[in-house]
């Protein structure tokens, strides 16, 4: 159900007309500009969200092409002096390198990288960091196999010397005796 609000502005009515006939048409028209401006602000509406998506869409595929371009053109790379040190290398191919090497690279028992590797004093990144991650897998089954043989000897222990300490009682009363006498 729509509500609308008309305003009627009847200043003079000549002879010949109706002032129904007015009345009307001012209604009439007053529905109309209002249904149009619903209407236009609608399409508006849907219009703004259409280009918005679109310029979105055109924005991030602009930006994927600037990224792409940027990570994979061939550059030249020289030193301090201007001397070409590479050529036809990417971005892309210069992380990879990083990468490899960081991981390639020698550190000590902490984990802190060193320049000269010593004999059972450093190891390789990759290696350390696989050495440290199945050291925790390790610990950490280790440690749940150990809560679960310990709760269960708890429970056995518990139950056995319940078992233990009620036989002992029941012979220190005389349970046996005290049993034959009320079946008697």
């Amino acid at each position: 159900m729509a509500t609308f609000k008309i305003e009627v502005n009847v200043d003079w009515v000549k002879e010949d007309e109706n002032l129904d006939e007015i009345i009307k048409e001012e209604i009439a028209s007053s529905i109309i500009k209002t249904v149009s401006e619903k209407a236009i602000k609608d399409i508006e509406t849907k219009v703004d969200s259409m280009v918005n998506s679109a310029v979105l869409e055109k924005i991030n595929a602009r930006l994927d092409e600037v990224l792409q371009d940027f990570m994979n053109r061939p550059r030249t790379i020289t030193d301090k002096y201007g001397d070409t040190l590479k050529s036809g290398v990417s971005v892309m191919d210069l992380l990879k390198e990083q990468c490899d090497q960081f991981i390639d690279s020698y550190v000590d028992n902490n984990g802190n990288t060193i320049k000269t590797p010593r004999y059972g004093e450093s190891k390789r990144r990759i290696d350390y960091i696989i050495e440290k991650n199945i050291d925790y897998e390790m610990k950490r089954s280790i440690e749940r196999s150990v809560g679960q043989i310990k709760d269960a000897l708890q429970k056995y222990i518990n139950d056995t010397l319940k078992a233990q300490i009620g036989e002992n009682i029941a012979k220190a009363i005389g349970l046996d005796k005290i049993t034959a006498q009320i079946k008697e």
